[in-house]
């Protein structure tokens, strides 16, 4: 075909060149399933897997593992092991530079894109995808107005007054909401945008509780939103982590979600509301409540009562756990 690239899946397998990091094929079906519970990255050619693997772990921290994934949906043996073929290539060609030490990656095929869409698009959604699935990580946006009791980390703090957001504290009673908000702007080199608000308002019980306002949330940046009872904090979170939509006119993006549904949202992005503390405090079955317990209920969306947490899940909640010092 004109303007097509050429396919490096019907060329020899080249070894890793000088320098550059030997890739190693995953084999085990429990490897596979860690990393599709891990990091997650949509693209149009296919989608990528990666796992950070946790410190301990039987293989080298320096070993890139790689992995395959090509269901029946794709096609026939032969249409399965093209597209195989097309992602190994794409793998050796991208990972052995751009890959991290330490880390597990799975490439899954899509049906009608693995093996018909150009090589050159592959390359870029492969190097894209990797890009993501790197920046990622936690971020926290903390809604409190108790600000000093926040934990230690490099907060950017935000004020909520009236259903308005600013960079200052407020020094007089909020005006009527008639003129957007905007956040501080990010810095200039700021990373993949986690969340993005566009002239959002949110009406609760027939009034404008929050909005209208602007902002971006960028991967790495950690927010604390302080004001008043009422100013329109829970709000703000709640809205953030889909629990409540703007008005006709506003928009929420969650440009690091494939698919912005609610079983995403739910998956990544985490929502411990206030009602926690004071459900633990009036606990009739008398259980403490670690930090962890807290931070594991996120899994599910269910406020500091969950049920099943996997030990897979349990190895992400210590390591955030552990950023935090909490118990």
């Amino acid at each position: 075909m004109a303007g097509a690239s050429p396919d490096p899946s019907a060329a020899p397998a080249g070894g890793a060149g000088a320098g550059r990091r030997p890739l190693v094929t995953l084999a085990r079906r429990a490897d596979f399933l860690r990393a599709a519970s891990a990091r997650r990255q949509g693209t149009a050619g296919f989608l990528l897997q990666a796992r950070q693997r946790p410190e301990g772990d039987a293989t080298p921290a320096t070993t890139v593992r790689v992995g395959y994934t090509c269901s029946k949906k794709l096609g026939n043996a032969v249409a399965r092991n093209r597209a195989k073929r097309r992602l190994r290539a794409l793998a050796r060609e991208i990972l052995p530079d751009a890959a991290r030490p330490g880390w597990d990656y799975v490439l899954v095929g899509r049906p009608e894109a693995t093996a018909t869409r150009d090589f050159a698009l592959l390359r870029a959604d492969l190097e894209g995808a990797l890009r993501r699935v790197h920046a990622a990580g936690t971020a926290l946006v903390l809604a409190t107005h108790r600000p000093e009791e926040a934990p230690t980390l490099n907060w950017r703090t935000v004020y909520v007054a009236g259903g308005e957001l600013s960079d200052e504290p407020p020094t007089a009673p909020p005006a009527p909401l008639a003129i957007p908000a905007a956040l501080p702007p990010a810095p200039a080199a700021a990373p993949a945008a986690l969340v993005e608000l566009t002239d959002a308002e949110v009406f609760r019980n027939g009034h404008r509780a929050l909005g209208p306002l602007s902002w971006t949330w960028a991967a790495g940046q950690h927010w604390l939103v302080t004001g008043e009872n009422g100013s329109g904090k829970s709000t703000l979170a709640r809205l953030i982590a889909g629990e409540l939509h703007p008005a006709l006119g506003g928009s929420v993006a969650r440009p690091f979600l494939a698919r912005d549904v609610q079983s995403e949202r739910r998956r990544t992005t985490g929502l411990v509301s206030a009602e926690v503390g004071i459900r633990q405090r009036f606990n009739p079955s008398g259980r403490e409540w670690r930090g962890r317990d807290v931070i594991a209920s996120a899994f599910t969306g269910t406020e500091g009562f969950t049920e099943d947490v996997t030990p897979q899940q349990w190895e992400a909640v210590d390591v955030l756990a552990g950023r935090l010092d909490l118990g």
